[in-house]
């Protein structure tokens, strides 16, 4: 998914609540996460709509996370928490699969270790 493609879908499921600068903002903040914990590497945020064309981080299945992430943080933003902590548990959840998949793919390769006991 691009940015352009994520901030179509969030203006349309949130009936354009936000402007594309909130989203893109939004999207942003995800992604440098992402880049920083996960991927382990620099991140500069979106600029909308010049960067509209970009592959944001999270391919798909893992993609959902990011209307997930929009929801909950609209949620959040519009004081609604109930539905605030569903929103963010359903992106936790996508998320923490996009993360075990990552790790499990990208493992370094095995350094044996040097055993100063033995």
């Amino acid at each position: 998914m691009n940015l352009n493609e994520a901030v179509k879908r969030a203006m349309e499921m949130r009936e354009d609540t936000y402007n594309e600068q909130q989203l893109t903002k939004w999207i942003s903040e995800l992604d440098g996460q992402i880049a920083a914990e996960t991927l382990r590497k620099p991140f500069t945020p979106y600029s909308y709509p010049d960067d509209g064309e970009k592959t944001l981080l999270m391919p798909p299945p893992y993609d959902s996370a990011y209307m997930h992430y929009i929801e909950a943080m609209s949620d959040y933003s519009n004081g609604e928490y109930g539905k605030y902590n569903n929103s963010f548990q359903m992106f936790n959840d996508v998320l923490a699969g996009f993360k075990t998949h990552y790790i499990r793919n990208n493992m370094p390769e095995r350094v044996d270790i040097f055993n100063v006991m033995g």
